[in-house]
């Protein structure tokens, strides 16, 4: 049987200097930058959040890895909020948005304008790494959706670790993390953390082949039990990997 999700439905409400407001489905509304295209990708990324399909592989929560009342949540690459959105829906007293990029934790800003006054969201415009420091990030306005580490270039970001982030913020018990491709450097600036706290985990695994290996290793090295992959995709090569792990 075919899977059909649902039809697009992008539309364009408001327009304010380098930004504008796109509502989704007629329901939920995002700042993103004028360049980003309402295109079949974003609805896509759309759909990631709030389309519960088993086709869906890219969702955070999974088997043991719930959301919901009272969880504190760290959203590493929250992007244009999609994910801190549902975490907000689904009962969560608080969600810190970690995003490098200046032009989408600016849309974030105006997004989650109210939740910030009450407290419920903080925005972080910090990268994640093993160590703290700073590195060069490039992002484009045209395309939220690929920021990533620039070795020779880029903006300079200030770099924070998991454990700095939970001193300053709070202890989560949930981790979402979609870091194009840096997820284990970001969990390894955290690991006594992770040993001591435990929280659930939903991470993305498709960006390297070697992410779900890794990852897994060091999860069940400071010991979590539960380490399951979730979905499946290809990425220019013949050998399939998983897109997530959830750990619990």
């Amino acid at each position: 049987m075919g899977v059909h999700p649902p039809p697009q439905s992008i539309e364009t409400v408001e327009t304010a200097g380098r930004r504008k407001l796109l509502e989704f489905g007629g329901k939920h509304r995002f700042w993103f930058p004028t360049g980003m295209d309402e295109s079949a990708e974003l609805w896509s990324e759309y759909l990631v959040g709030f389309w519960n399909h088993p086709m869906n592989f890219h969702q955070y929560t999974r088997g043991g890895v719930t959301l919901g009342s009272g969880d504190v949540v760290l959203d590493c690459g929250a992007c244009e909020g999609f994910f801190t959105r549902a975490a907000l829906e689904a009962g969560a007293v608080k969600v810190i948005c970690v995003e490098p990029s200046s032009a989408m934790a600016d849309c974030l800003r105006a997004t989650f304008r109210d939740e910030i006054a009450e407290g419920r969201v903080v925005v972080a415009p910090v990268a994640l790494g093993s160590f703290s420091g700073s590195a060069g990030f490039a992002s484009a306005e045209d395309d939220a959706f690929a920021g990533h580490f620039e070795g020779g270039g880029g903006d300079t970001v200030e770099v924070t670790t998991l454990a700095e982030l939970a001193k300053e913020h709070g202890k989560p018990t949930f981790i979402k993390m979609d870091l194009e491709g840096s997820e284990y450097q970001a969990l390894s600036g955290g690991v006594e953390f992770l040993r001591e706290s435990h929280p659930k985990l939903g991470i993305t695994t498709y960006h390297n082949p070697w992410d779900f290996a890794v990852i897994s290793s060091l999860l069940e090295g400071v010991g979590y039990s539960n380490v399951r992959p979730y979905g499946v995709t290809l990425r220019g090569e013949s050998t399939p990997r998983p897109v997530m792990v959830h750990a619990w």
